[in-house]
């Protein structure tokens, strides 16, 4: 009988060492899959800000003529980006 309890106890620890292993791969994963939701959500505003940005910059080049020059508010405009 010990030797049998020996062989459930070697069992037993296996079958924990594999559980936490598992638990760990998966939390591994749910990290990595956080972090790359939050670099999407980053990539996702800083592409709405760029698109601002160039539909700024189009419409205020689209106004400009030959000669003319440009306003305070249109240079500080310019400035910001």
């Amino acid at each position: 009988m010990p030797r049998n309890w020996k062989k459930n106890s070697k069992t037993l620890r296996k079958q924990k060492l594999r559980a936490a292993k598992e638990l760990m791969n998966q939390e591994f994963d749910l990290s990595k899959k956080t972090r790359v939701a939050r670099l999407e959500e980053r990539a996702a505003t800083e592409a709405k800000k760029l698109d601002e940005i160039q539909d700024a910059l189009s419409k205020l080049i689209k106004s400009l003529k030959i000669g003319s020059v440009l306003s305070e508010d249109e240079y500080f405009k310019l400035l910001e980006v």
